[in-house]
């Protein structure tokens, strides 16, 4: 009897653990990565993960796909952060600084204009005393 009630707890467990739950699901489904909303929020989910490279190619696409979408000027500033990011094992300062002026030539009507300038600033910095 004590085996059948260790089994039984175990399975419950496992059920409960195994299980996605109704907001994981309903997460899931609002998440339609064929709209620029959807690929924005895909992206944050990864770098919430750390997972750059997928966050990366989620803000790429939102721009390539949706260049005059409200949301693009975040992927182009998200994406040039990741470059930037010394946490993400593939850290690129130069294209990093590429990307921040995308967004200054692409988007100047930005939010992220006065970042994206001090960013550069600094980079070029870094860049020049890493030489």
């Amino acid at each position: 009897m004590k085996k059948f009630t260790v089994l039984l707890v175990l399975s419950i467990s496992i059920l409960f653990i195994a299980c996605p739950t109704k907001t994981t699901v309903q997460t899931a489904k609002q998440l339609d990565i064929t709209k620029p909303d959807g690929l924005y929020r895909e992206g944050q989910n990864y770098l919430k993960q750390k997972n750059y490279d997928f966050a990366l190619r989620d803000f790429t696409t939102l721009i390539e796909d949706f260049s005059e979408d409200t949301l693009a000027d975040d992927a182009q500033f998200m994406i040039a952060e990741i470059l930037s990011n010394p946490k993400n094992p593939n850290v690129d300062l130069q294209s990093a600084v590429d990307e921040y002026q995308n967004l200054i030539d692409n988007y100047p009507d930005s939010q992220y204009i006065d970042k994206a300038n001090k960013k550069i600033e600094q980079l070029e910095k870094k860049l020049d005393g890493s030489k």
